[in-house]
């Protein structure tokens, strides 16, 4: 005769959970031991949107700009930027370039009583004043062709278009080794007119910027220039 197990029937024993709150009653919120400052349910009935001034910051809705203290000299814009179309805001000048490596060179203006001293360490070059998405200035010293060999006349004339055409629209631009030209990309959506320097007396004049750009260590007025020492071979 085979006898059947039984089975054992274990309880089953059912936990009721507490309700998790999302947010805790306003009566259980403290701040080192304090009560709250305010009831958020009383504060949070009725429509945000009709008590704006709760959501308001608490910060200065008006905030001030920075004061320009430096204008960067740049080799070529990296981003989308203007060209400034007045004619007060460029000008030919004679460059010299200096630095351990083409990617370190900085750039100094040139006075023009060492013109004929440093000839062949120099490059006639239009500056430009520029700005980008940001507000930022920069100048934009365009190299020009030399006269003897003509060398770079193609890249010269090139960024001189990119410039002309970045006075009426937001452009940016790069360069193409096959053809020693740069092409422009325009921008795809409106970007409004850019907004140039200026402080609390109005616009900053060129020579202001330059100032700011260049200053007394980047302009090379004396044969006892650092620079030209360097580059003589003196100490």
């Amino acid at each position: 005769m085979t006898t059947t197990p039984k089975r054992t029937t274990r309880s089953r024993t059912t936990t009721t959970k507490s309700p998790i709150h999302a947010v805790p009653p306003a009566a259980m919120i403290v701040s080192n031991g304090e009560a709250p400052a305010e009831d958020i349910t009383e504060a949070t009935k009725g429509d945000v949107y009709d008590n704006l001034d709760r959501l308001r910051s608490k910060l200065p809705e008006v905030r001030t700009r920075q004061p320009l203290t430096t204008v960067p000299v740049i080799k070529r814009p990296s981003q989308f930027f203007r060209t400034n179309p007045d004619p007060a805001y460029t000008m030919i000048v004679t460059i010299l370039e200096y630095g351990p490596t083409d990617m370190d060179k900085e750039t100094y203006l040139v006075d023009p009583a060492l013109w004929d001293v440093l000839k062949g360490e120099t490059r006639d070059a239009q500056l430009f004043l520029v700005v980008d998405l940001d507000r930022n200035a920069f100048i934009w010293p365009v190299k020009l062709p030399r006269d003897e060999d003509g060398r770079g006349a193609s890249w010269a004339e090139s960024a001189l278009e990119m410039a002309d055409l970045a006075k009426r629209e937001w452009i940016k631009i790069k360069g193409s080794k096959a053809t020693g030209t740069y092409r422009p990309t325009e921008a795809v959506d409106d970007l409004g007119e850019p907004e140039w320097p200026t402080d609390e007396n109005g616009s900053f004049s060129f020579g202001q910027l330059l100032r700011k750009a260049f200053g007394q260590k980047h302009y090379i007025d004396t044969l006892d220039h650092v620079v030209v020492k360097k580059l003589q071979g003196r100490l």
